[in-house]
């Protein structure tokens, strides 16, 4: 289960870290405006493929993290650089 997402250099978003709880899936009202960026930013994270247009300007590279908890005692974190 995915436990926490950090996103940074994709297109406005400079460092965001999620908590990522089961309470989190559902929201209320309109979607914010960085809600399409972060469902890009899990795809992604889960492998696909990525341009420099998603790289925020001025930046050298976009990062997508992901912490995920496979048991109870360990939450391996992956990582996929994009360059430019």
């Amino acid at each position: 289960m995915l436990t926490e997402l950090r996103v940074r250099d994709l297109a406005v978003i400079a460092d965001v870290t999620l908590p990522w709880l089961p309470a989190s899936t559902s929201s209320r009202g309109r979607p914010a405006p960085a809600n399409p960026m972060l469902v890009d930013a899990l795809a992604l994270l889960l492998g696909e493929r990525g341009s420099s247009d998603v790289v925020r300007p001025g930046a050298q590279k976009t990062v997508i993290e992901g912490a995920f908890e496979l048991t109870s005692t360990t939450s391996p974190v992956f990582s996929r650089p994009l360059p430019p």
